[in-house]
């Protein structure tokens, strides 16, 4: 009896730790396209269109490294304020 009930509790224990796992909670195949959702994948799209390019001139000592500058691509207004609402700026490089 006890080792029936030692094994049910061992059985109860791994269900709920079943019930608990994310992959298994997931309900596949839900999207929900709300406003706010629609507005967060405009705002991606825009701040995958922010680059930052890292320009190379030659040394003019060799055998001097040569001099690099650091610039972001061209931002519109919307860019612009999300830069700064993300203070992306702490990530840029050090150069230029």
């Amino acid at each position: 009896m006890i080792i029936a009930a030692y094994h049910s509790q061992s059985e109860i224990e791994a269900t709920f730790r079943t019930m608990n796992d994310w992959d298994y909670l997931r309900c596949p195949g839900m999207f929900h396209w709300t406003a706010p959702k629609l507005r967060v994948h405009a705002l991606l799209e825009k701040l995958s269109q922010i680059y930052e390019m890292v320009l190379v001139y030659p040394s003019s000592h060799p055998p001097a490294p040569p001099r690099l500058a650091t610039t972001l691509s061209a931002m519109d207004a919307t860019q612009k304020s999300l830069a700064q609402a993300l203070s992306l700026s702490r990530w840029r490089s050090e150069e230029g």
